[in-house]
């Protein structure tokens, strides 16, 4: 493309004439420490600070901290700074190393050479790594932006996957946004180095990152482009717990080729002679292959003009309310993962969808392994043990596509299972996807949102707890959806399956040798022709799921035929750190003659589920072809643990009641069944106990903040409100 070729010579001759560059600006970076296996969320860190900075050839860059704060969280005590270096001005590396080939940085298991950091789309001869193609055009004439759609050809290095902003009177590129692929995530290449991480450790290591960028160019001295704002987003995911970075910087000055003598007229501060510097990533063998070093030199003075301080140091704890905007600014985001677990049919495309929607996999050969060592096994009390394996690929014949096969065998149910997914995203937003599901395999009905795999196969495994109710299906289906925005999406799929029942065949659980497993609930077999639909929203105070059914005997040509609607709403209300509140509501409506595989469960508790189930009631205690459930539940937390100081509190218990919660709830159930599905479930092994009049519950629950160990004390009109008290401890 010519315009391509045209702007790669205008990036070298700009590169060709900085020799240094010297500059200043503000920093503000927020980091998330967000849920863990456990459910604990954690307050954000806030680290802000304003820099001057100079960055030499090839690639150097030093800053200078002028003034600077740091707002520790409740339970988390990193530096930042160190874990994410500010990025360079000039974005990316220009010199002939740019290809990734002939760069000295760090040899994999393999030996073979790799480069971490990202090859620049509009340097010298990068054309040769990705695809270009013009998306839309701004304005008219000469006075125009062309935004040109850039895709690494190759998975394996490192590259960019966006849209840039061309002037096309310049050939200068003025904006851009974009995300890295996987072969260019710095922090997962640090940890997969590591050589402290012993071997039986790394195959169960789960490690997941994503990072984006968005920059906004000025012209500096008429003639360079240079970043005047950038914005970063880093989410990452290892052991479980989630971690969200987003950083601003606004650039507020330039000068160009300023020479050594007169920096200190430039800088705030000039280079001490002997400064403290970090230099950060080292590597091995005493070789230093990322220059990026920072110098911690700040000015006291600047610092507490800037930053108004009455503790008299620089760390201090943020306001309730600007806490309370990074929280649900960042929520949002993890909500938006959540969205794929449900708007998904197939686990394994909802796990990757979310990185296809940030261009994660964007190579054009075949990916092998990708999931491999993620999840290796599953368990239930119909197959026991279900050893799979999952094989990936990423855009083998269909650019921004995604393909998953995989296998494997029920010991106990003596079945093999089989299954191949796909999903395609039509538009460059990767808003508008078509997903497509052929199987011969074990089903469910339950929410993944409400108990994931992973989690079933444990509580099954170890406590015998299952909470999945199967029976097999053999068949298809497609579906096309659309995402409005990152947190809405609506999809309409339509599917023919054959549906068998299927039984209890696992006895194992390392504890509860003496307890059952429940029944696995017989089902109506038939051949299942259906037209589904579903509207799911995610935000970080309130998630919506609507989702519908219908089949009949003619036009869709099903041995069923009913029409079935199911929404579920969560609602939450926080007006500070101490007090939340919840409302939670379901409800389901059928008609026709509904099969028993599709009737609603309500009640009981779910493993680290603990908001918005009934608690006085055993798990799934009624069921119904209509239903409806809500719950209505306040919390306070006395307050946290890290601001106790023992020496000075006057009791011991007061640190206990510091880190304490309480909660209160009322809550209601109500389902019935039809007489012909009453006599249906007649003499079957369907379980039909319905709530029959409204069922209602009080509670007082008395625990630590994170619910580790808790309290349930219990009043509720099926025990004849006599007062129910249960204990849990990691439960």
């Amino acid at each position: 493309m010519e315009i391509v070729r045209q702007v790669q010579l205008r990036t070298q001759k700009m590169y060709d004439n900085i020799e240094k560059l010297s500059f200043s600006g503000r920093s503000k970076t927020y980091v998330y420490f967000g849920w863990g296996a456990l459910g604990m969320k954690m307050v954000p860190l806030l680290e802000e600070y304003y820099f001057d900075g100079i960055w030499t050839k090839p690639d150097t860059l030093q800053l200078i901290i002028n003034a600077y704060r740091k707002v520790e969280p409740d339970t988390i005590n990193t530096d930042a700074l160190e874990d994410f270096p500010p990025p360079n001005p000039m974005q990316f590396r220009y010199d002939k190393s740019v290809t990734g080939i002939d760069r000295e940085t760090y040899k994999d298991k393999q030996g073979n050479k790799r480069s971490v950091w990202p090859v620049f789309p509009f340097a010298m001869g990068a054309d040769s790594l990705y695809d270009y193609r013009i998306v839309s055009e701004i304005g008219m004439n000469e006075r125009r932006l062309i935004e040109i759609q850039v895709t690494p050809k190759y998975s394996h290095v490192p590259g960019v996957q966006g849209v840039f902003q061309v002037d096309v009177a310049e050939m200068d590129v003025v904006g851009s946004r974009y995300t890295f692929n996987e072969a260019a995530h710095f922090l997962k290449k640090e940890i997969e180095m590591e050589d402290d991480i012993p071997w039986y450790v790394r195959p169960i290591m789960k490690f997941e990152e994503d990072y984006k960028i968005k920059t906004k160019m000025a012209l500096v001295n008429g003639v360079y482009w240079l970043p005047e704002t950038m914005e970063e987003e880093v989410y990452v995911k290892i052991w479980g717990i989630n971690v969200k970075m987003q950083r601003e910087l606004e650039y507020t000055g330039y000068f160009i080729n300023v020479k050594e003598e007169e920096l200190p007229m430039v800088l705030h501060n000039p280079i001490p002679d002997d400064p403290e510097i970090r230099v950060l990533r080292n590597r091995q063998d005493g070789v230093t292959y990322d220059s990026v070093a920072v110098i911690f030199n700040r000015d006291s003075v600047l610092e507490k003009q800037v930053f108004e301080d009455s503790s008299g140091g620089h760390v201090f704890r943020m306001s309730e309310e600007e806490e309370k905007a990074i929280i649900e600014s960042i929520e949002d985001k993890f909500s938006s993962f959540t969205l794929n677990n449900d708007i998904f049919d197939s686990e394994t495309v909802a796990k990757n969808a979310m990185k296809m929607s940030l261009g994660q996999t964007s190579g054009k050969y075949v990916q092998f392994f990708q999931s491999l060592g993620e999840d290796l096994f599953l368990y239930n009390r119909v197959e026991g043990i279900r050893p799979f394996y999952n094989l990936n690929f990423t855009n083998i014949l269909l650019y921004n596509s995604f393909v998953n096969l995989n296998v494997g065998y029920g010991f106990q149910d003596e079945k093999w299972k089989f299954g191949a997914s796909m999903i395609k995203f039509f538009d460059q937003n990767n808003k508008f996807f078509a997903e497509g599901n052929i199987y011969d395999s074990i089903s469910y009905n339950e929410s993944n949102g409400n108990i994931s795999t992973p989690k079933n196969t444990f509580t099954s495994l170890v406590l015998k707890e299952d909470y999945r109710d199967f029976y097999y299906t053999t068949g298809g289906n497609l579906g096309i959806g659309y995402k409005l925005t990152e947190n809405l999406a609506f999809k309409v799929s339509g599917l023919i399956q054959e549906e068998k029942a299927a039984g209890k065949n696992a006895s194992f659980g390392i504890f509860n040798w003496d307890t059952p497993f429940r029944i696995n609930p017989e089902i109506d077999e038939g051949r299942l022709g259906a037209v589904r639909s579903s509207i799911i929203f995610r935000k970080h105070n309130l998630d919506v799921d609507i989702s519908g059914e219908y089949t009949d005997t003619g036009f869709l040509d099903s041995d069923f035929s009913y029409q079935r609607v199911l929404a579920n709403i969560s609602y939450e209300f926080e007006p500070d750190y101490s007090n939340k509140f919840i409302l939670t509501l379901k409800g389901g409506t059928s008609s026709g003659d509904l099969t028993p595989q599709k009737w609603f469960d309500i009640g009981g508790k779910v493993f680290l589920e603990y908001y918005g189930n009934l608690r006085g009631v055993p798990y799934k205690a009624y069921t119904g072809d209509r239903m409806a459930m809500g719950m209505l539940e306040y919390s306070y937390v006395h307050g946290n643990i890290l601001d106790i100081d023992r020496e000075n509190a006057e009791e011991w218990w007061y640190g206990w009641l510091k880190a304490s919660k309480t909660t209160v709830w009322a809550g209601f159930g109500w389902s019935e069944l039809s007489d012909s599905n009453r006599l249906h479930a007649a003499g079957r092994l369907i379980p039909a106990l319905t709530a029959d009049k409204t069922y209602t519950e009080f509670g007082l629950s008395i625990g630590d903040r994170f619910n580790f160990i808790r309290g349930d004390f219990i009043i509720n009109n099926a025990s004849n409100n006599k007062v129910l008290i249960n204990f849990y401890f990691l439960r």
